[in-house]
């Protein structure tokens, strides 16, 4: 809230939607990386809770950032949501296509 009592949507908004795309690709990688681990959205799930809770702690202990659960759920969230897009098997088979 600002300090008139307001929630600054447009930071709000911004907030959210960076959390959720900055980690948005390891949605696509980390599957295409190590298919062997993280072929099962729990597995997935569970991989990405604890990169980006490693990221959250070095954040918080060089000072370049704080410790936040939002983040760790929103970048969680953010590369979950591609992780299941590349699940949907007509991608799936358009990405290799093009990849040949």
């Amino acid at each position: 809230k600002s300090a008139q009592g307001y929630l600054n949507t447009r930071i709000l908004i911004t907030n959210i939607l960076g959390n959720i795309l900055i980690f948005a690709p390891y949605g696509f990688f980390l599957p295409m990386i190590f298919e062997d681990k993280f072929k099962s959205l729990k597995n997935f799930i569970l991989g990405m809770i604890v990169i980006v809770f490693v990221v959250e702690v070095v954040q918080f202990l060089t000072g370049l950032g704080s410790f936040d659960i939002d983040d760790i759920i929103l970048n969680t969230l953010g590369a979950v949501m591609v992780f299941l897009i590349f699940k949907v098997e007509k991608i799936n088979i358009f990405i290799k296509n093009i990849c040949k």
